[in-house]
């Protein structure tokens, strides 16, 4: 499967989800971007360069998100690439300035080392949104990918920290 193809999967699924969803449930976007590290609990393998953006749409305890990710390590002879894809469900707590949530995601996984594979991914995460005013705070959070193929599966712990803007309907 090209990458291309599964990224413009992702970004219509997302187009459609926000277009096609009730007046009532867009009342609250956060987008989230910033740092991301992933380690694999098998091995103990760390990768610490990496980049995460996610996109939730819905109502103040409940949203939908679109989530995606990046992770990179160089070795001596090759570059290694892990693309994370996902989509779910947030669940948190009222608005507030400290906001916790949990998350529920699922979706695939591109991973680019001396050849390329893909895989499903879900992954459980909890984390805390703290909101400097309305629109702008941090968030940082912790996820605990599960990562499936046709060989097996591998476990992770990702973690998350980075800035959150909100825009009310």
């Amino acid at each position: 499967m090209r990458v291309s193809t599964i990224v413009s999967g992702f970004v219509g699924g997302i187009l459609m989800l926000g277009l096609a969803a009730p007046a009532a449930a867009q009342s609250k976007v956060d987008f989230a971007a910033g740092y991301q590290s992933l380690t694999f609990l098998d091995g103990g393998d760390t990768i610490p360069a990496g980049w995460g953006a996610s996109v939730g749409v819905g109502k103040e305890m409940i949203k939908f998100v679109a989530d995606v990710g990046g992770h990179y390590e160089s070795h001596t002879s090759h570059f290694a690439k892990l693309h994370t894809f996902q989509g779910g469900v947030e669940f948190s707590g009222k608005d507030g300035r400290v906001v916790p949530f949990g998350c529920l995601l699922m979706g695939l996984v591109l991973f680019s080392d001396l050849g390329n594979d893909t895989a499903w991914v879900f992954t459980p995460e909890a984390g805390v949104k703290i909101m400097a005013n309305n629109r702008i705070g941090v968030q940082t959070s912790v996820g605990f990918p599960i990562f499936f193929n046709g060989d097996g599966h591998a476990e992770g712990f990702r973690f998350f920290a980075g800035i959150v803007i909100r825009k009310r309907k």
